[in-house]
């Protein structure tokens, strides 16, 4: 389906739609606008329990986020960029996709940095899920693909970027990529163009072949579809449903420019890890990423991505080894 007819189907489909027409453009001003540093900090040391207590094994960390107002939390970090705060102002702002206003960062001692934000009241949709009706899991579903829809037609109006990867407030420099899909230590990056990407990926699938841990066979890296700006990290417990009825996406951290079919495969890798029931839905909402040099390609080369650090052996410029073992579809 094309964008422009996908965007005339959900004219027709607005009621069904669970947000509003705006999103949180225009959001209130919150209580952390006016506290200092230091006011936000004695309230998050004050606060004993965290919010997503429950997602974290108890006897290895509380949690990351905190209550310290009525209306702002706060989301403890080990290091500090501005990517998350850069990713939730621009699609905020750009969009009808509801995203909570981002505030700024502060350091705290010996623990890190505060990334301050608009609290959403509501309920994770990982809690609600289960009990679900179809119809109900059908406008989630909907309204979830209506905000990728959003997403992926961002380009069209602030043009299509020149690098892969996260934005920065800070720099229109090529910035390190992380999520599922890159290593699970030190991500990947930074790419000074989609195409040095794409060679990176092909380096890793060409590594393992060459010691005996990848099939021959796999197709080569998609390199074909759009970088599109990309959530990321989409899963049952970054969407609340608010008590305002909208349904909210928080977590922003690993959004960015990135190919088209990657929203799809980082959230069925994610879904089929941690078993989450929403899996038969993630086609619908996201599209296809089953292709070959797709979806398949990250399951070919999940043990680089696991295990292997990003900067590995370059074999991708190796005339020899790249004509024996590079070619498309076996």
């Amino acid at each position: 389906m094309t964008e422009k007819l996908e965007s005339l189907l959900f004219f027709f489909l607005r009621p069904l739609l669970m947000c509003n027409r705006s999103g949180n453009r225009s959001a209130p001003k919150i209580s952390a606008e006016s506290m200092s540093n230091d006011e936000i900090e004695e309230a998050y040391h004050s606060q004993p329990v965290r919010l997503d207590a429950d997602l974290v094994p108890h006897e290895v960390f509380k949690g990351y986020v905190t209550l310290v107002a009525s209306d702002t939390v706060t989301k403890i970090l080990t290091t500090r960029s501005d990517y998350e705060l850069a990713s939730m102002e621009f699609v905020r702002l750009s969009t009808s996709i509801p995203v909570p206003k981002g505030i700024r960062y502060l350091s705290i001692k010996d623990s890190g940095y505060l990334f301050v934000q608009q609290y959403i009241p509501g309920k994770r949709l990982s809690l609600l899920w289960p009990t679900m009706s179809w119809w109900q899991r059908f406008r989630v579903s909907l309204t979830l693909r209506y905000y990728i829809h959003q997403l992926r037609t961002l380009s069209y109006r602030v043009g299509a970027p020149s690098f892969p990867g996260p934005i920065s407030m800070k720099s229109q420099e090529p910035q390190i990529c992380s999520g599922r899909l890159f290593c699970e230590s030190g991500g990947g990056g930074p790419f000074k163009s989609y195409y040095e990407m794409s060679r990176w990926y092909q380096n890793r699938l060409i590594v393992l072949q060459r010691f005996g841990q990848a099939n021959a066979g796999v197709a080569q890296f998609d390199d074909t579809e759009p970088l599109v700006f990309t959530h990321f990290d989409l899963h049952l417990a970054n969407v609340i449903l608010g008590d305002d009825g909208q349904l909210w996406l928080i977590d922003w951290a690993e959004a960015g420019w990135y190919p088209r079919w990657f929203e799809s495969a980082s959230m069925r890798k994610f879904a089929e890890m941690a078993e989450q029931p929403w899996l038969s839905w993630v086609s619908f909402i996201c599209g296809p990423c089953e292709k070959p040099g797709q979806y398949p390609f990250i399951r070919a080369i999940g043990y680089s991505l696991d295990v292997l650090p990003p900067d590995i052996m370059n074999l991708i410029d190796n005339d020899i080894v790249g004509s024996n073992v590079s070619g498309k579809d076996v």
